[in-house]
């Protein structure tokens, strides 16, 4: 995964998030590049249709505050995990 501002390689993901809503699965990957100071989001999603990928921008503040709510989850790459965190997020961001 490269850097969504700077374009250099991440290191290895801070964090993961994953959820089922609806049938289909979501894989919120979190990368967080030191240099530029900004999270790189990518999003898995396995639809019936077919899978797909989305790059997103995530600001340090905003970035630091899903990383701590994730931390909260006993499984997070879990999809089927129904904890407080999972309920919350959903589809989500």
């Amino acid at each position: 995964m490269n850097c969504v501002d700077c374009g250099k390689p991440l290191p290895p993901r801070v964090a993961g998030l994953a959820t089922r809503p609806a049938g289909d699965e979501y894989v919120h990957s979190w990368f967080f590049c030191r240099p530029c100071g900004v999270y790189t989001r990518e999003t898995w999603i396995d639809r019936w249709s077919g899978s797909s990928t989305h790059i997103d921008r995530v600001e340090k503040d905003v970035g630091d505050r899903m990383i701590a709510l994730i931390a909260q989850c006993p499984r997070a790459l879990d999809d089927k995990c129904d904890c407080i965190v999972h309920q919350t997020v959903g589809v989500g961001w």
